[in-house]
């Protein structure tokens, strides 16, 4: 049984980041000014999908950039954890700012 929750655990991590995603945002004036850039995000969520903490894992050089990754956990909808998971989770996550 081990395994079939371990895919589930597998596929809820997935169903995070996918929520992550939906979450980001181009700041404006990044894009009027044609910033673009690289960024990471670590994030830890509790069971019920609620964040614990935020914090920038690496700086694009950019800071409307990085206050953008930092909103996107705060303004994601994630998932409940499968059982198994623990009492949290923390990702790290790459986030890109590609105008092209």
């Amino acid at each position: 049984a081990a395994a079939s929750g371990d895919g589930e655990v597998v596929s809820w991590r997935a169903a995070v980041l996918a929520a992550l995603a939906r979450a980001k945002r181009y700041p404006e004036d990044a894009r009027a000014l044609g910033r673009n850039g690289r960024s990471a995000v670590t994030f830890t969520i509790r069971r019920d999908g609620s964040v614990v903490s935020v914090q920038l894992a690496a700086s694009s050089g950019v800071p409307s950039l990085d206050a953008a990754t930092l909103e996107m956990p705060r303004r994601a909808n994630f998932p409940a954890m499968p059982a198994g998971g623990g009492a949290s989770q923390t990702f790290t996550a790459g986030v890109r700012y590609d105008l092209r």
